[in-house]
This record gives C-alpha cells, structure tokens and sequence, in this order.
C-alpha cells in the first residue's frame, strides 16, 4: 500500500494538478477531481463501485491527501506569492 500511496503523491496528482494556479475552478470541474480521485483510490484498493465502499472509507484506508484541498492550498499560496512580487497585500490595510 505504502508504494500506491507514494506513487499517487509523487506521480498522479501533480499530474492532475498541473497548472491549476491559473485555474477558476468551478463546481463542475470539482466535482470531476474529487470523482477522478475516488476512481483512482477504488483501483488501489481493487474496490468496486457495486462494493458500495463510501468516500470516508476509502480515504481512511489510502491516507491520501484530498486534490481540492491540495489545489485550494497551492492557489492560495500562489495568490500571496504573486501579491508579494508586487509589494502590495490586498488584505493588508
């Protein structure tokens, strides 16, 4: 389990995340990472979707770090990066 778990971290979601600082992320697309994670997850785990293996389930057994909260934490950080570049914090006053 320890290799999918690295292999995932290392390999797939910076693969999913590629160039997601320049993202406007909408609901949809959310919905299409968080449904991409749960597929890769339930192929790790030899899982089947008529299993009926919740979300919780599955994260708890692959300990993975969710994409959306990955992908909010790295636009974030690239939004306070690039106000820096400029000299100007917006949410300083």
């Amino acid at each position: 389990m320890s290799i999918k778990r690295r292999y995932n971290q290392q390999c797939i979601t910076p693969a999913l995340l590629y160039g997601c600082k320049s993202w406007a992320l909408t609901k949809a697309a959310e919905t299409r990472l968080a449904r991409c994670q749960r597929a890769l997850k339930q192929q790790f785990l030899s899982s089947r979707w008529r299993d009926k293996r919740s979300s919780n389930w599955l994260r708890k057994r692959m300990k993975l770090k969710d994409v959306l909260t990955a992908y909010r934490t790295r636009k974030w950080r690239h939004a306070y990066k690039m106000q820096l570049r400029e000299g100007k914090l917006c949410w300083d006053t």
